[in-house]
């Protein structure tokens, strides 16, 4: 099955994660940068200036703020531009005419500059909102950049790597780019972070736009931690099916089970080789134990020489079961694997 893979698909992906990954980095960076230097204004220290230009410049969908302003320290007069560092400099509600009406020209105003060099000032000291709800907005691209590296990586390394788990099998022969589904706790902690990030964005901008107040953002980052760390929990309580957990050992030909726990049955860890598997055919029973045509859940069951009859399962989606079927049929040297949902057991 390895040395039927195509690199093209990975090719793709590598490419896709490529382009996602040079928007995500850019925007983050920004983000990051600003934040910090927004930080870094806490050591700032404060003297007094005035305002000389204060407006709202149209950007289009959005409105900016722009203002300049004189101050001085130990007698040598400097003027600034920069109202904070980082983004927050345009909204599309009233944001810039707030800003307008706080820094009006004429006003006098507290400067914060750097101590140790007076020409680097901004109007607006330490962390907003803004920074946060940015940081929050960008998380799940970044998420999703994770994720497709880790994809990228198991795509061109499965090629050369001696075993894989039957999901990995799964979803590389439907051409996912994430699994069906996540038992790790990690995995499944930023994937809640990411779709909790994302949906909470929507309450909070339209209800007080880009630039919620800081308490506000810090809760909402505190809530975003709590159903992330929720997720991981939940994730490491889940036992993974049995079929999730088994493995396609390439360096011994051979496929491995897993032990079933007494609850499912007294199933012990099994290593079939391929070369043993006779048939394997894919059985549909529903919960009464009765074989159905169409119910699920789906199994395997694999006929191995000299062995019991062994089934693997239980899969919701029939085509996932046949398909997965069809990959040990390939490795057994075997036709196509059939369906027996409706024969006699």
């Amino acid at each position: 099955m390895k040395g039927k893979r195509h690199w093209g698909n990975s090719l793709m992906l590598l490419l896709f994660a490529l382009f996602w990954s040079g928007l995500t980095l850019v925007a983050l960076s920004a983000a990051l940068w600003g934040t910090g230097q927004q930080l870094l204004t806490y050591r700032f220290v404060e003297t007094q200036g005035e305002i000389l230009q204060s407006e709202v410049v149209d950007q289009g969908k959005t409105d900016g703020f722009r203002v300049s302003y004189r101050y001085s320290v130990n007698g040598t007069t400097y003027e600034g531009a920069r109202l904070r560092y980082g983004g927050g400099n345009a909204e599309s509600g009233d944001w810039a005419i707030k800003m307008k009406a706080q820094f009006a020209a004429g006003s006098k105003i507290p400067v914060f500059h750097e101590p140790s060099a007076p020409n680097n000032a901004v109007l607006v000291r330490g962390i907003e909102g803004v920074d946060l709800f940015a940081l929050q907005f960008l998380t799940p691209f970044a998420v999703v950049m994770l994720a497709l590296w880790r994809e990228v990586a198991r795509n061109f390394t499965r090629r050369f790597s001696r075993s894989e788990t039957m999901m990995d099998a799964l979803t590389a022969a439907r051409g996912e780019i994430l699994g069906t589904a996540t038992h790790r706790p990690l995995e499944a902690a930023l994937t809640f972070l990411a779709l909790a990030a994302f949906l909470g964005c929507f309450p909070i901008v339209f209800t007080v736009g880009f630039h919620p107040p800081l308490g506000l953002a810090l809760g909402s980052w505190a809530l975003l931690v709590v159903i992330a760390g929720c997720g991981g929990m939940l994730a490491a309580r889940v036992k993974q099916p049995d079929w999730q957990q088994a493995k396609l050992d390439y360096t011994h030909r051979a496929l491995v089970l897993p032990a079933l726990t007494e609850r499912r049955g007294e199933r012990a860890a099994a290593m079939i080789a391929f070369s043993d598997i006779q048939s394997v055919s894919v059985v549909s029973r529903s919960a009464s134990g009765v074989q159905t045509e169409d119910l699920g859940p789906f199994f395997l069951r694999i006929q191995a020489h000299q062995s019991a009859a062994h089934e693997l399962g239980d899969w919701p989606d029939r085509k996932d079961a046949e398909l997965v079927a069809s990959l040990l049929a390939s490795e057994a040297g075997l036709p196509a694997a059939r369906d027996t949902s409706a024969a006699a057991r």
